[in-house]
C-alpha cells in the first residue's frame, strides 16, 4: 500500500485510537488532519512523526488535496454535517470509511450510489459500536432464523467513560429528536417508548428508552426486517433516570439553546457515574412476536471499540479484500471476523437461540 490515509478528526477520543492503530501498520502514511492544526502537530509528536499532521476543514476543502497528499484511504470520525466529502472521495476513487451516526447523512451518502453509474473505492458507512458491531448482531440473530420481522436493539453506554465532546453533543441533540415506525405511519418522541430488558450477568436488568439510533433504520432496509427499535440504556440508573424526567419536564428543549447545551455538556463531561463497561443485546421475533433469539455483545470503552472497529474495516479496505461500492458494515461483515481481531478490547458476545 503505497497511498496514505486520512484520518479526519483523528485528534479526538475516538480519531486517535484509529490513527494509533493504522500508524504501527503504515507508519509515515497516516495524516491526522482537522481544523485545529496545533491538536494534529501534537499527536504527531507524540508518535514520534509515525503521523503526519495536516489541516483541513471539512466544511471548505479543495478535491485537489486528495492528489496533492496521495490519499487512498479517508476515514471520517467527525459529523461535518454534509455528504460533500464523500462525494469528493467517490470522485477522485478515494476509499471512504464513516464512524458518524447521522442517518440524514448516512442515508444521503448510500443513495449517491443510486444516481453514479460506477464506483472505483470503497465507501463504508455505520462503522463502529453503534452503529457498527450492533448491525452486525442484528445480521447474526436474523442468520439463526429465516422468520424474522421484528428486532429491538438495546445500547448500553457506560456512564463512567470519558467521553469525548462531539459524542455527548450527539446525544444531548438526539434528546429531542423523533422515532419514525417502519410499519406504522407515525413517530414517536425520543425517550419514550420504555422497556425493561436483562442484560444478564452482573449488569441485570435495565430500562430502555427509545432513541435515534441509525443502526433501526439502516438495518430495516438492509436487512429487510419489517420493524426495528433501538433503545439506549445506561450502566448508572441514576442517569437514566435523570434524563427522563428532564425529557418528562420539558428541560431538555432548552439545550437547543448554544450557551444552555454547551454547559451541560461540560457538566456531563465531568460527572463519573458507573463504568467504562457497555453492551449490546439484540433480540429478534416472528411475525406473532415469538421470540426466536437473542445476542449479547459487552465489553469496555465504547470510544476504544469504535476506533478498533473503524481501523480494522479500514485496514481491510486497504489490503483490498472488499468489494468495490457503497455498503453499511453489515453488508459486507460479519461479527466473527470484526470481534476475532479486537483481543485487546475484552469483547465478549454469545447468542441464544429460543426456537
Amino acid at each position: 500500500m503505497n497511498k496514505n490515509i486520512l484520518v479526519i478528526g483523528g485528534y479526538g477520543e475516538v480519531g486517535r485510537v484509529i490513527a494509533n492503530h493504522l500508524a504501527i501498520k503504515f507508519p509515515g502514511q497516516v495524516i491526522v488532519a482537522g481544523r485545529d492544526f496545533s491538536k494534529a502537530q501534537n499527536l504527531s509528536l507524540e508518535t514520534n512523526g509515525k503521523i503526519v499532521p495536516s489541516e483541513f476543514d471539512s466544511l471548505e476543502f479543495d478535491d485537489e488535496y486528495f492528489a496533492q497528499n496521495n490519499v487512498g484511504t479517508s476515514i471520517m470520525c467527525v459529523d461535518s454535517g454534509n455528504v460533500e466529502i464523500a462525494k469528493a472521495c467517490i470522485k477522485n476513487n478515494v476509499n471512504y470509511i464513516d464512524i458518524s451516526a447521522n442517518y440524514k447523512i448516512l442515508s444521503e451518502i448510500a443513495a449517491i450510489g443510486e444516481s453514479t453509474k460506477e464506483v472505483n473505492s470503497t465507501i463504508m458507512l455505520s462503522v463502529g459500536l453503534a452503529p457498527g458491531l450492533s448491525n452486525l448482531l442484528v445480521k447474526h440473530c436474523q442468520s439463526k432464523s429465516r422468520e424474522t420481522y421484528y428486532a429491538n436493539i438495546y445500547v448500553l453506554l457506560g456512564t463512567g467513560e470519558a467521553h469525548g465532546r462531539a459524542a455527548i453533543e450527539w446525544t444531548i441533540n438526539n434528546l429531542n429528536e423523533r422515532i419514525f415506525s417502519h410499519t406504522r405511519e407515525s413517530s414517536t418522541e425520543s425517550f419514550s417508548n420504555r422497556k425493561t430488558t436483562d442484560f444478564g450477568g452482573s449488569i441485570g436488568k435495565r430500562v430502555g428508552y427509545s432513541f435515534n439510533f441509525s443502526d433501526q433504520y439502516v438495518v430495516h432496509k438492509t436487512l429487510r426486517i419489517a420493524e426495528v427499535v433501538t433503545r439506549i440504556c445506561f450502566d448508572s440508573k441514576i442517569v437514566g433516570s435523570l434524563f427522563y424526567f428532564l425529557k418528562r419536564i420539558g428541560v431538555t428543549k432548552l439545550l437547543k439553546q448554544r450557551n444552555v447545551r454547551s454547559t451541560f455538556v461540560d457538566l456531563l463531561r465531568k460527572i463519573k457515574i458507573g463504568s467504562d463497561g457497555f453492551s449490546l443485546k439484540v433480540e429478534t421475533y416472528n411475525k406473532k412476536k415469538d421470540l426466536l433469539s437473542e445476542c449479547y455483545l459487552s465489553g469496555n470503552g465504547q470510544g476504544k471499540v469504535t476506533g478498533k472497529v473503524a481501523a480494522i474495516v479500514a485496514e481491510k479496505i486497504i489490503n483490498g479484500s472488499t468489494p468495490k461500492g457503497i455498503f453499511h458494515l453489515e453488508q459486507v461483515f460479519n461479527i466473527e471476523a470484526i470481534v476475532k481481531e479486537m483481543a485487546d478490547c475484552n469483547i465478549k458476545w454469545n447468542v441464544v437461540q429460543c426456537k
